[in-house]
């Protein structure tokens, strides 16, 4: 019993040390512990979500997908590399539509999974290994450059040009869906083919209602999750690590959740079960009461 109390109590300090540093210039005084769990907690999230934390560790964009897409009419499927990968999110988060990372030993899923969508626009970005189609569905490759993304979608792009991997994540979480920006790394260039013939690309609507659960990513959380979830229209907030027991932005960011819905986007969360304690611990260390 007193080692547990010495715990807690160790986890407390190393809590409001965390929140001092990240709070030291801030106007306002930063909000208690239990406060910000009131705050996690108030919110209507769609019943169709689980009523506990989930870590979503894939890379791919599968697990996001299935999880918050019933269908689609399009999506987009990316080249496993940095340039592709931060075009196709670009374009999945102001389209509205599922982004998918391509890999060959995960062909049979990606397919069955893009039926699945009733996906009837498929954008292939990059070298993706999967045939082009002008039938149902109609299978087309990205050439590549901002004026063929207008001409996807009617509306015209603007460029920002990123430069390290770090920034990428921070970038694309940023994206608000609304306004038409292309994300490019200035170190790697997208492999595409200015032959293709751009198809016409639908724009739809953010998926959420309103109604998304709290999302946290880190900068090591891949660009696919990210993507799924901005394209959703849940709103992902940028932790600095993955323990809420050691990290103030992250136990702000989840204070009050280990029993409701929340999305862990990385690996890195652990598993459902391992977080949902964490936050507990995390809680109960500073007299959070439910």
């Amino acid at each position: 019993m007193r080692s547990d109390r010495a715990r807690r109590a160790g986890l407390a300090v190393a809590l409001v040390a965390a929140a001092c540093v990240g709070c030291a210039s801030a106007d306002d005084g930063p909000l208690s512990p239990a406060e910000l769990a009131v705050v996690n907690r108030d919110r209507h999230v769609d019943p169709a979500f689980p009523r506990h934390p989930v870590v979503v560790g894939d890379v791919t964009g599968l697990e996001t997908s299935r999880l918050l897409f019933d269908t689609s009419v399009s999506a987009i499927v990316a080249e496993n590399d940095p340039a592709a990968k931060l075009r196709a999110a670009s374009l999945a988060v102001f389209a509205h539509s599922p982004m998918l990372v391509y890999e060959r030993h995960r062909h049979a899923d990606i397919i069955t999974e893009l039926r699945r969508l009733g996906a009837l626009r498929i954008v292939l970005v990059g070298e993706v290994g999967i045939a082009e189609s002008s039938g149902t569905p109609t299978v087309f490759r990205d050439p590549g450059g901002l004026d063929a993304l207008g001409d996807m979608t009617a509306f015209r792009f603007t460029e920002r040009v990123i430069d390290d991997p770090q920034e990428a994540v921070t970038a694309l979480i940023d994206l608000d869906g609304r306004e038409p920006i292309l994300l490019r790394t200035s170190w790697d260039e997208v492999s595409t083919d200015p032959n293709s013939r751009v198809r016409p690309l639908p724009v739809q609507t953010r998926r959420d209602g309103l109604n998304s659960p709290v999302a946290i990513a880190t900068v090591d959380t891949p660009l696919a999750s990210i993507a799924n979830a901005r394209a959703y229209g849940a709103k992902v907030r940028l932790v600095d690590g993955v323990d809420p027991r050691a990290s103030w932005t992250t136990f702000e960011a989840t204070v009050g959740l280990s029993d409701q819905p929340l999305l862990a986007l990385g690996r890195d969360f652990g598993t459902d079960e391992h977080l949902a304690a964490a936050i507990a611990e995390a809680e109960a260390a500073v007299g959070v009461r439910r």
